[in-house]
Formats: C-alpha cells, sequence, structure tokens
C-alpha cells in the first residue's frame, strides 16, 4: 500500500456554508507524496505518464506532485498540478518532448520571498527547434496549446523550489511529439 495514504484528507477549510463546495483541499489531488505514489489517483482519466507508461518518472520529478483535473475542481474547464523539487534530473522519462491540447502556464518559483533566484537552475526545451532555455529565476513559461516542450531538467539545486502547472482545460493529457 502507498505508504502516504493516511496523509491525504479531502476536508476544505469549510465544510459549510452556500459556498463550501467552491473551496479545495490540495491534498485531494495528491499523485506524489515522499517521492511515492498514490496508486489511489492513478484511473483511466489520468495521463499515462502517472501509469509508468509512456511517460515515468525520472530522478528531477517532484518529491510531491499535486495534481488537479476539472473534475476535482468542480467540473470548470482548469486542471493545476503543483509540486516541490530537490533532486537534479529529467523530470520525465520516455519523451524528448510534449504537448498539451489547450494553453498552460508552467511556473517555476524559489522558495525564499526574500529572492527571485530560482534556488537552482532548470532546462527546458521550446518549439519544434527545441530552443534551450537555461532557468534560475522564478518565471512563467507560457504555452499555447500544441506548442512542444521539452524535455524538463533540473540542472542542479540549492534549495527546493516550486513549480506549478495551470492548465485551461478539464482533462489534461499530454501527449508525445
Amino acid at each position: 500500500t502507498w505508504s502516504g495514504e493516511n496523509d491525504v484528507s479531502a476536508s476544505a477549510v469549510q465544510s459549510t456554508g452556500r459556498y463550501a463546495h467552491l473551496v479545495k483541499s490540495l491534498k485531494t489531488g495528491v499523485i506524489v507524496q515522499g517521492g511515492k505514489l498514490n496508486p489511489s489517483r492513478l484511473d483511466e482519466k489520468r495521463p499515462a505518464r502517472h501509469q509508468g507508461g509512456e511517460f515515468k518518472r525520472g530522478p528531477g520529478s517532484p518529491d510531491q506532485l499535486t495534481w488537479m483535473s476539472g473534475k476535482d475542481l468542480g467540473e470548470i474547464n482548469l486542471s493545476i498540478a503543483w509540486g516541490f523539487c530537490s533532486q537534479p534530473g529529467i523530470w520525465q522519462r520516455g519523451a524528448d518532448a510534449h504537448v498539451y491540447p489547450s494553453d498552460i502556464a508552467l511556473i517555476v518559483l524559489g522558495t525564499d520571498p526574500k529572492s527571485e533566484s530560482l534556488g537552482g537552475e532548470v532546462e527546458i526545451d521550446l518549439g519544434e527547434e527545441h530552443e534551450r532555455y537555461l532557468i534560475d529565476k522564478s518565471c512563467v513559461i507560457a504555452c499555447r496549446a500544441g506548442v512542444p516542450h521539452g524535455p524538463i531538467v533540473t540542472r542542479w539545486v540549492e534549495k527546493p523550489f516550486a513549480f506549478v502547472l495551470i492548465g485551461l482545460a478539464a482533462d489534461l493529457t499530454m501527449s508525445a511529439t
């Protein structure tokens, strides 16, 4: 069984009131916690990369990964993922680059509020030409639907950093290019 199973709580901050259904716990979407997969979140609706299929976690994959689709968010056209990265390496194995069917924003964010430094360095290729970008400051990478991006590699880490992916679709499934 998944060791973090008892740590996942789906309770909202406030459970009563007219709009309580709009307040969602981030714990409901935990896919990876402490570097281990949560099998209860893996079903036919989840991207294959989380099921050991075409895409596999790499050593630079987030230590914790929360992924929430429109189904988790009250059926709105939005998907979000967030996590913390503390190890160097490629984020996903099995695909050189991938695309999403909707626009996305990938945010990498240092955890020191007094600095714009990322606390590490991330490498990402963008476009069909694989233009390589090295990122060492907090930033947002905005990709239109269908724009290839990846691989994503954490080159080094001095201090764990956060990332957030925001996709403008209820069911955000990536495809290899």
